[in-house]
């Protein structure tokens, strides 16, 4: 155990923020939970050495990583981390769905949201921003000047307001990342906000259908499966073998005749189906039961 004390009240020190950064705070025990209740803290009998990002296109990856949170990862590209805000339930993409003219609310239809641009992340956990920055580059308005830059600034800008103390550990929320791409607070994104709103679906695959038919495409925060690493012969992932850890993926289109999504994947053209992958109704659904979640961008903003 490290020899350090308290910030607050100079007793040995039980806890450290969770960064590697020479200026982190150590607390006791009492004032480590007052200060941080929610998490932010590592005990410092169980420190873990600083997690290495390897730089894009170097052909090796990482396992064991340490995430914010204290979780682990047996692939530092898999960056999405749980966060759910209770009142995220006001906001729910079935009044938007309500809304369509009833010839198009009560039928589902395929169709898909054809996005130009696979971004690759190499291996570092940026998923969050990268899945981020292939929907606004994506259909039904796209917004230009987006690249990998941009997707990283997306990920380190969520990595400041998540819930987690610090940056120096990979991984972000889904939330945290529409927060900076919507702009809240101004100063998250320089009181430039790209979307206008986000809304969110809860489990419902009617209604993702229904949304991916006629309003767009969908990011989706879950659990990545060692069945999902790559594609089989039918250009499907399956939710089969161990868990990896979480990812986040953009979602762009549909087939009712394949029951299945379109996954849009940041790992490259390399991978997959030229960078993209289908995903089943089944697994789908399953994946949502294991905290999974579903944002979606409405009133999109052009670039200004």
């Amino acid at each position: 155990m490290a020899n350090e004390v308290c910030v607050n009240c100079g007793q040995p020190a039980t806890y450290r923020t969770m960064t590697q950064a020479a200026n982190t705070d150590f607390y006791c025990e009492f004032h480590g939970k007052k200060s941080y209740p929610n998490g932010g803290l590592m005990r410092l009998d169980e420190e873990q050495p600083p997690a290495t990002v390897l730089p894009p296109g170097s052909g090796q990856t990482d396992t064991s990583l340490i995430m914010r949170g204290g979780g682990e990862v047996e692939d530092s590209r898999l960056g999405r981390v749980v966060q759910f805000d209770e009142r995220s339930r006001s906001f729910p993409m079935t009044e938007l769905i309500a809304e369509l003219e009833p010839a198009k609310a009560y039928k589902p239809r395929s169709h898909t949201w054809n996005c130009g641009v696979h971004l690759d992340q190499g291996q570092e956990g940026s998923c969050v921003g990268h899945a981020w920055a292939h929907e606004l580059v994506a259909p039904p308005v796209v917004i230009e000047g987006i690249d990998h830059d941009f997707a990283r600034w997306i990920y380190k800008t969520a990595q400041k307001y998540d819930q987690w103390a610090g940056e120096a550990y990979e991984g972000t929320s889904t939330l945290a990342g529409a927060k900076v791409c919507a702009g809240r607070p101004p100063k998250m994104a320089e009181g430039r906000g790209l979307i206008g709103e986000y809304r969110w679906i809860f489990g419902d695959m009617d209604e993702l259908i229904k949304t991916l038919g006629y309003f767009g495409p969908v990011v989706l925060g879950t659990n990545w499966y060692a069945g999902m690493m790559n594609t089989d012969k039918d250009g499907f992932v399956r939710k089969t073998g161990s868990l990896m850890g979480g990812h986040c993926i953009l979602i762009k289109g549909v087939t009712l005749t394949k029951k299945a999504v379109r996954l849009h994947q940041s790992w490259g053209e390399s991978w997959g189906q030229g960078g993209d992958a289908w995903l089943s109704f089944a697994d789908l659904e399953a994946l949502l039961g294991e905290q999974g979640e579903l944002c979606v961008p409405v009133h999109r903003k052009e670039w200004g």
